[in-house]
């Protein structure tokens, strides 16, 4: 019988020490920071190259590719800018092809060969030729 009226005792004493440290609902911290963080260059390997479509002596800059080089997951994925560097579409690593519209929405073209794509994403056909030239990552 004794040991019934301890287990009560004890689980008494336990629950009031647990009460007793609590203080009712848990402070509330104030917002977090909006305040963008400091970018690490080192935190994503990209590749960048300049696109000339046509032929020579004067083939058009029409955009760059940022290729991704990280050997993450988007490792192989091609990033299209035009010329002013708004981005314009994707390339998967396997091809896939996407534009991207002014407003944000895309347009699935299809799956192509890195250069087919970039034709595709500044409608030209498939006799313009595309030329890709290594260039230093952009500042900004």
């Amino acid at each position: 019988m004794r040991s019934p009226r301890l287990f009560l005792v004890l689980a008494t004493l336990l629950s009031t020490a647990c009460v007793g440290t609590h203080r009712g609902r848990p402070e509330r911290r104030g917002p977090r920071s909006v305040e963008p963080r400091e970018r690490r260059d080192v935190a994503r390997p990209e590749l960048w190259r300049r696109v000339y479509l046509g032929s020579l002596p004067r083939p058009e800059l029409v955009g760059y590719v940022r290729t991704d080089d990280s050997g993450g997951v988007l490792t192989g994925a091609h990033f299209v800018y035009d010329a002013g560097f708004a981005l314009i579409g994707r390339i998967s690593p396997v091809g896939r092809t996407v534009r991207i519209g002014p407003r944000g929405n895309e347009e699935d073209l299809g799956t192509f060969e890195l250069r087919d794509a970039l034709r595709r994403l500044w409608n030209r056909g498939r006799k313009t030729e595309v030329r890709l030239r290594p260039m230093p990552p952009p500042r900004g």
